[in-house]
């Protein structure tokens, strides 16, 4: 980042507050680069040889994409990148955001379900890649299967 505006000067900003407040969905993109011809938005990460050898492979995970997706759309990005550090060799790999509709529409559907949920003081609905033994990518996971074993009558599991 100190790279970023040593080059850009007043043109980045950092830790730029992203709110969509009527689904409750908030965070912070890393890197606003204001250029004269875009904005362009810039996520950094760091990982280790594992997963960054994995991101070369396959592309950044589907929370990524996600994460991603809500900042393009909220802060009316023009570009969106990701930045990934090996903190084991200090390769730096930029991968370039590809924003699909699709993804976006499933991002809010998704939220709809979980705040209607959370009114309803019930767990929310499963992600149809957690259905019927669990996503290992998803930290949640193991709690959300373990909650609708317990209480079967407030979990949601079947897909919409």
């Amino acid at each position: 980042v100190k790279q970023l505006k040593r080059y850009y000067g007043d043109s980045v900003e950092t830790q730029v507050s992203a709110v969509l407040e009527e689904y409750g969905l908030r965070g912070n993109l890393d890197v606003v680069l204001h250029l004269p011809q875009m904005r362009h938005g810039v996520e950094i990460k760091s990982s280790n040889d594992f997963w960054f050898s994995k991101v070369k492979r396959e592309g950044p995970p589907m929370g990524y994409v996600w994460q991603a997706t809500v900042y393009y759309k909220v802060l009316k990005l023009d570009k969106l990148s990701w930045l990934y550090y090996n903190k084991n060799t200090c390769e730096l790999l930029e991968v370039e955001f590809k924003y699909k509709e699709d993804i976006w529409q499933a991002i809010l559907d998704r939220a709809y379900d979980i705040n209607k949920a959370a009114a309803l003081n019930i767990a929310p609905k499963m992600l149809p890649e957690c259905i019927p033994n669990g996503n290992k990518e998803c930290e949640y996971c193991k709690v959300c299967l373990a909650r609708c074993k317990q209480d079967a009558d407030k979990c949601d599991t079947k897909e919409k």
